[in-house]
C-alpha cells in the first residue's frame, strides 16, 4: 500500500512511525499458513521465505532525506542497485510516486479486509504526520525482528515487546494501535482477522475438506506498477496518492485530515536521487 507524502523529510519520518506497527500490519493481514502444500505452523509464512534475502526487513536507519539519497548513493556505487524496485524492504520510499510503501501484508482474503487495513494505515499515517508523537531513534529497531518475528508467527496472538519499557503485550491488545485511530478500528472479529488475518480460515477450509494439506492460494505476490520510473531518471515525480484518492474511501471510513489539507492542492514529490555511478 502507498501512502503519499508532502516531503521527503514527511517520507522518512512517516516510514519510520509506521515501522513501529509492522507486527500490526503483519498480523491482521496474515493469511499465509501453508508452504508448499504443508502447514507451517507459522500465521505468515510468506515473509520466512525472504528473511534470507540480505535485503529484506527494514531499511537501515537514516535521520531525513538527505540521510537517504547518501544511502542510496552508496548502495548505486556497489552495482548492487539500480533502482528501488531492487531493495525489498518492509516499509521503503517510492521517490518515483511520491508515497511512502508498506509491503508486509498478505493478500487480503476479502474486500472488506482491504478496506480495513488500507484504512488503518491512511489513519495512522494521517496521525503520524499531524502530530509528530514520535522521536525516532535508531534504537527503536533493536527488537524489530523478534516483533516482527512474534506476528509472523502467531498474528494477533503474538507478543510484543517494548524496547525502552521491556513490557510485553499481546499484539490483539495492544492500545498503542488503537491510540491514533479514534472511531475506526480494523474489526479483528467477524472478517476473517481472528486469530491473526485469514490463517485461521485456511485451516478450517482444509478440516473441512478433510484435507492434511491444502494449496496455498493465499499466497500471492504483489505485481510491480507497469512502466515504474527508474530512479534518477526524472527530475520530479508525480504524487499518486492525494485527497481525491480518499475521498473515494470516506462512505467507508472516516479518516481524519490535516488541518488545511482539503483546500491545498497535491504538491508534486520530493526529487529522486540522481546517483552518479562509476
Amino acid at each position: 500500500m502507498h501512502v503519499g507524502c508532502q516531503s521527503g523529510d514527511d517520507a522518512i519520518y512517516l516510514l519510520h512511525g509506521l515501522s513501529r506497527f509492522v507486527p500490526h500490519f503483519i498480523a491482521l493481514n496474515a493469511a499465509s499458513p501453508w508452504f508448499d502444500s504443508t502447514d507451517s505452523r507459522f500465521a505468515c509464512s510468506r515473509l520466512n521465505r525472504f528473511s534470507s534475502y540480505p535485503d529484506n526487513g527494514p531499511m537501515p536507519w537514516v535521520a531525513d532525506w538527505q540521510g537517504f539519497r547518501r544511502l542510496f548513493r552508496q548502495l548505486s556505487y556497489t552495482s548492487m542497485i539500480d533502482s528501488m524496485k531492487d531493495l525489498h524492504w518492509d516499509i521503503r520510499p517510492s521517490p518515483q510516486f511520491g508515497t511512502v510503501e508498506v509491503r508486509v501484508m498478505d493478500t487480503p482474503l476479502t474486500l472488506a479486509q482491504a478496506i480495513h487495513i488500507a484504512g488503518f494505515i491512511q489513519t495512522l499515517a494521517c496521525w503520524l504526520l499531524t502530530e509528530r508523537p514520535f522521536k525516532h531513534q535508531p534504537d527503536d529497531y533493536l527488537l524489530y525482528p523478534f516483533n516482527r518475528y512474534q506476528a509472523c508467527r502467531y498474528g494477533l496472538d503474538g507478543t510484543l515487546t517494548d524496547v525502552r519499557s521491556g513490557e510485553q503485550r499481546s499484539i490483539r491488545r495492544d492500545p498503542a494501535a488503537r491510540r491514533p485511530a479514534g472511531p475506526f478500528r480494523p474489526s479483528a472479529e467477524g472478517d476473517g482477522s481472528a486469530g491473526g488475518g485469514g490463517s485461521p480460515r485456511n485451516r478450517r477450509t482444509a478440516r473441512r475438506s478433510r484435507c492434511a494439506t491444502l494449496s496455498p492460494t493465499a499466497v500471492r505476490f504483489p505485481g510491480w506498477c507497469k512502466n515504474t520510473v527508474r530512479f534518477g531518471r526524472h527530475k520530479a515525480a508525480r504524487r499518486v496518492y492525494s485527497a481525491q484518492t480518499i475521498e473515494r474511501t470516506a462512505h467507508v471510513i472516516t479518516l481524519p485530515a490535516p488541518s488545511g489539507a482539503a483546500a491545498r492542492p497535491p504538491s508534486p514529490a520530493p526529487p529522486v536521487p540522481s546517483p552518479t555511478r562509476r
